[in-house]
């Protein structure tokens, strides 16, 4: 076997012993020190628990998501316990993630670029540690990256393409009911290929699509028909008391700041996007306020400790103008070449999808944001940024290493302190 065709073995060998380097000594010693173990503790392990119990009313459910993720756990609890077993399993779901955003930026730019583009998501707290204790969050996210991921690359729609993308679609949601928003970048992907077929092939691949439409609305007008609402009864004062627009301030702000360190469109900056930018951090309070869910992470734990005027954290301006201007040279970034345009417009749209669903939670914490603005970084710097060739600056390869020590940095100190 060539040194050429190992270089892919190589990567991947890396990203598993990085994860598991950080992941599975956490697990052995059964640390319960941070939010995530509490609310594996108080809502997953208990909903997991009620799933077993057959007797149990799916009306007083323990916990704010709908039971995908807790059915196949409690599966998996059936044969290995609640133990560590359980957790290693779902350690799983996070290195999948990873992995798979990985192989897709490697179909387009060269294998150690592609690597390097990926350690800041590989060193998250937030995807490590929902890696270490059980939480839904890196479920769903898998389910996203198969969906987007396979729509980015697709040459053509066939019905089986289909079928596909409408069981990732609903497998995110049964997941967390705010993964709701990929409906929209996939019926995208999915109207740009459509007029594309003919015949009894375009017949197929719309009755597929709107099959899928009506079995995820049957899905979650089942669950509004049990629960009254999007969450079982006793979660709609934390999750669904008022909208929260501080959501899309933070998703703004972590944009500003991680797009530092990933390389920007070849077009020049377009400056008026951080108008924009700082409209979203002025427009509604963004001070730290547990009782109106401003909390909850590393930038939330900074917000507290800046000064804030008016019930606006200082922090969030600067951050967020960046975080416009990065998002309006995206859509820049749309050129002639249909095959980027297709792409640039598919990651625009995923993004701002999900930024509207984000405050129909009243919770803003961190974690709901960062991998979404990380993973879209990497494939947007991949697929829209590179163009298949290697770049020669080295600045492209350091600031995310360097990214990804900060994240680390951050990743020990929140499991370890």
């Amino acid at each position: 076997m060539s040194d050429y065709s190992t270089r892919p073995l190589v990567a991947i060998g890396a990203i598993c012993f990085l994860f598991a380097l950080l992941v599975w000594p956490v697990i052995w010693t059964g640390r319960q020190t941070t939010p995530e173990a509490y609310d594996q503790e108080t809502y997953h392990l208990p909903a997991i628990r009620f799933l077993i119990d057959q007797e149990s009313n799916f009306r007083e459910f323990p916990c704010p998501n709908l039971p995908g993720y807790h059915l196949v756990m409690a599966t998996a609890s059936r044969f290995v316990g609640e133990g560590r077993w359980l957790q290693w399993i779902n350690s799983f779901f996070g290195l999948a993630v990873v992995l798979i955003v990985f192989a897709y930026a490697t179909t387009v730019i060269e294998l150690w670029t592609a690597f390097v583009l990926v350690l800041p998501l590989l060193c998250s707290s937030y995807l490590l540690k929902g890696s270490i204790w059980l939480m839904t969050d890196n479920a769903a996210w898998l389910m996203v990256v198969l969906a987007l991921g396979d729509a980015l690359t697709a040459r053509r729609l066939t019905p089986w393409r289909c079928i596909g993308w409408g069981a990732l679609v609903i497998g995110a949601v049964l997941v967390r009911q705010t993964h709701i928003w990929l409906v929209i970048p996939m019926a995208y992907a999915f109207l740009g290929g459509i007029s594309e077929q003919k015949g009894a092939v375009r017949a197929q691949s719309v009755t597929a699509g709107l099959m899928s439409i009506l079995a995820l609305f049957l899905l979650l007008a089942a669950a509004w028909n049990l629960w009254g609402g999007p969450v079982p009864p006793a979660f709609v004062a934390i999750h669904w008391v008022h909208i929260n627009l501080t959501s899309i301030t933070l998703a703004m702000a972590l944009l500003g700041f991680f797009g530092l360190f990933y390389p920007k469109p070849k077009n020049s900056l377009p400056w008026w996007g951080g108008f924009i930018g700082l409209l979203t951090a002025l427009l509604w309070p963004t001070a730290y306020d547990i009782a109106q869910g401003r909390w909850g992470g590393t930038v939330w734990e900074l917000a507290r400790r800046v000064p804030t005027i008016g019930r606006r954290s200082l922090l969030f301006p600067p951050l967020a103008i960046m975080g416009g201007i990065l998002l309006a040279s995206w859509g820049c970034a749309i050129t002639a070449d249909p095959l980027r345009r297709r792409r640039a417009i598919l990651l625009c749209v995923a993004f701002m999808s999900w930024l509207v669903v984000q405050p129909l939670n009243s919770q803003t914490f961190q974690r709901y944001a960062e991998p979404m603005v990380l993973i879209l970084l990497i494939w947007f710097s991949a697929f829209c940024v590179f163009e298949k060739k290697p770049s020669n600056d080295k600045w492209h390869w350091l600031s995310p290493l360097l990214l990804g020590v900060m994240q680390l940095a951050v990743t020990l100190l929140s499991i370890w302190k």
